[in-house]
């Protein structure tokens, strides 16, 4: 009997290939090849009794996770995890106005947006936020504005942004404010194109990939007005006053800057 495999990420079906469970386990959280092979093995095994003519790749990955729990592979299995929004959300979500954001009105373009950000939050508390900071906002404790707008940093305040950051002297660590930050680093520093610029060689800042060497902390002179511009689709960019955006004005693109932007004009600007 040939089981097939449904791929909904793919849109496709495949053959079930039990070395494709071993080439996902070494290439997505190292395992050892001996041992990814045993697990691969007993997943088909379980797999084979339940008698499908179609098994979709999430429930192979159940499957999978099961496996690696009892080997002792918990701590990997966040690399092996899905970001899954069940059918029922996501019909709740279609059919009727969502109650996170009363500025969100209810048609496509919000629904997609509902989607994508509930799969980015997710992604950041996982993947970009330490463990403890992620806990933290999870028991109502601190909140992390924003979550579902991770990709979208384009400016920020020394003030409001925070960084932990470890003495690799002493090994302290403290959690600390940009601007608090540069003031620290501040004691020696270069003028490079109107920029304050200090090299450390002290100081290492936490990210998803562990301690890292703090380089460099910029602070621009010249302080500008932040402006907050937000789209239709309820999707937010941050630019300076004098950003020059393309504005459609009777079908002919004109560059004018941020200031000059009012209510329900049209301009160019990339989403991702």
């Amino acid at each position: 009997m040939i089981l097939m495999v449904e791929s909904t990420s793919q849109e496709e079906l495949l053959e079930y290939n039990e070395n494709k469970i071993v080439e996902s386990l070494e290439r997505e959280i190292n395992c050892p090849e001996n041992i990814a092979k045993r697990i691969a093995k007993s997943v088909t095994t379980k797999i084979s009794k339940l008698e499908l003519e179609i098994i979709t790749t999430s429930l192979i990955r159940a499957f999978v996770n099961v496996e690696l729990y009892a080997k002792g592979f918990d701590k990997e299995l966040k690399s092996d995890t899905n970001v899954i929004i069940p059918y029922y959300d996501i019909t709740q979500m279609i059919e009727n106005t969502t109650k996170e954001n009363g500025n969100t009105t209810h048609h496509p373009e919000s629904i997609n947006l509902n989607i994508a950000e509930r799969v980015l939050k997710e992604y950041a508390l996982n993947e970009i936020f330490p463990k403890d900071i992620s806990q933290a906002h999870l028991e109502g404790k601190i909140h992390i504005h924003d979550l579902g707008m991770v990709d979208r940093l384009y400016a920020f305040s020394g003030e409001e942004n925070y960084l932990a950051i470890r003495n690799k002297n002493t090994l302290e660590e403290f959690i600390i404010n940009i601007s608090a930050l540069y003031e620290l680093l501040n004691k020696e520093y270069i003028l490079q194109n109107d920029i304050y610029c200090k090299i450390s060689n002290i100081y290492e800042v936490q990210d998803k990939n562990g301690w890292t060497d703090l380089e460099k902390i910029v602070k621009i002179i010249e302080k500008k007005d932040i402006y907050e511009i937000v789209l239709e689709t309820n999707n937010k960019i941050y630019v300076t006053e004098e950003h020059p955006c393309i504005k459609i004005v009777n079908e002919k693109e004109i560059v004018a800057p941020v200031y000059d932007l009012k209510i329900g004009d049209i301009f160019n600007v990339q989403e991702k």
